[in-house]
């Protein structure tokens, strides 16, 4: 990348996961600059000292579009989600189906913009159990039963996917065209996620401990969970940005 031209804008950077992302790229001297959109972007304690804060709601259409011709974001990063646990199948319709087809739509019609990197979770594989499963899995979308959250983050990760539509190779450099039109887009599956600013994972185990609920067992006791370093999660995002044959315009 040329450090003068990059720049990320992150949206949900004042989440859990999102504060580490923006922390990460903050850090590396690939990006000129890094902005967050959050509707707690005023008052939230989890600021990170290099980055600009926007309040901003990603289904708001006029505000984000205004805000991407302000920012002039090389990469977006949508980390913006309702809780899993707390969130309600309205507020998943309204910000994590909605507001992702929005931001997709915006992303395209930039002449910025070039990629386009969800942050999706892995419930959103079809069924209770999912063991060594592939990226061609059937997701939860196709199944009623499936919780919303898992429903929610199927129809979004598929929509990303989707709209993957690099600038065609020609003997012009990409890097000097416009994206207008198009954009190279990828996702992230991550799964039970823990570590610093954590509100549900650690916090619910040690709630548990000090309340002796450790004394039941579900199923056979030999469930198996995947967890993942949030430090990781949010190194990912930048791999991602780095390692594809697609992302070579940058």
């Amino acid at each position: 990348m040329e450090s003068h031209q990059d720049s990320v804008l992150i949206f949900g950077g004042c989440g859990f996961v999102g504060y580490h992302i923006v922390r990460h790229f903050v850090k590396d001297p690939t990006f000129s600059s890094v902005a967050v959109v959050s509707r707690s972007a005023a008052n939230s304690k989890n600021h990170v000292n290099g980055a600009t804060y926007h309040s901003g709601d990603l289904t708001d259409h006029d505000s984000i579009k205004h805000l991407l011709l302000k920012i002039k974001p090389t990469v977006i990063i949508h980390a913006a989600s309702p809780s899993p646990v707390l969130g309600t199948p309205e507020e998943y319709q309204r910000m994590t189906i909605q507001g992702t087809k929005t931001l997709l739509k915006l992303a395209r019609e930039s002449k910025d913009v070039r990629a386009f990197i969800y942050t999706s979770s892995s419930t959103l594989s079809k069924g209770p159990e999912h063991l060594n499963l592939t990226e061609d899995c059937i997701l939860a979308n196709a199944d009623p039963k499936s919780p919303a959250y898992g429903r929610a983050k199927a129809l979004a990760d598929i929509m990303v996917l989707e709209a993957n539509d690099p600038l065609p190779c020609t003997g012009i450099a990409r890097k000097e065209m416009s994206w207008e039109g198009h954009l190279c887009t990828g996702s992230l599956r991550l799964p039970i996620v823990y570590g610093t600013h954590d509100l549900v994972t650690i916090p619910g185990y040690l709630g548990a401990l000090q309340k002796s609920q450790t004394n039941v067992i579900l199923g056979d006791g030999k469930n198996m969970w995947d967890f993942c370093n949030v430090e990781n999660a949010a190194i990912a995002h930048s791999l991602l940005c780095a390692s594809s044959p697609e992302l070579d315009y940058i």
